[in-house]
């Protein structure tokens, strides 16, 4: 996985990492998302995780973690520490 070139700063911190997963082929991905990270598996859709807006809740969608070789990989891990502290300090009450 790498970060996808954004434009301003991401949400929160990113960084490269090597996984063993599965990912989707052929999955729609709204052009209106953010692209957090990227995949150059071939085949694959290369959109592996993004957020997105909906009402007034910000979405973080990840499109990995299909087993526990995943939630093994500390990078994987600190995405998704990363991810869910970015989420919880933007919650509108």
């Amino acid at each position: 996985m790498k970060p996808a070139q954004i434009d301003g700063e991401p949400p929160f911190p990113l960084e490269a990492f090597t996984i063993i997963d599965e990912s989707y082929e052929n999955m729609w991905v709204s052009p209106d998302v953010k692209v957090l990270l990227t995949t150059d598996a071939p085949r694959m859709t290369p959109q592996v995780a993004w957020t997105w807006t909906l009402g007034d809740a910000e979405v973080l969608t990840f499109a990995l973690g299909q087993d526990k070789k995943s939630y093994e990989n500390p990078a994987f891990r600190r995405f998704l520490k990363n991810g869910l502290i970015w989420l919880v300090e933007n919650v509108k009450d």
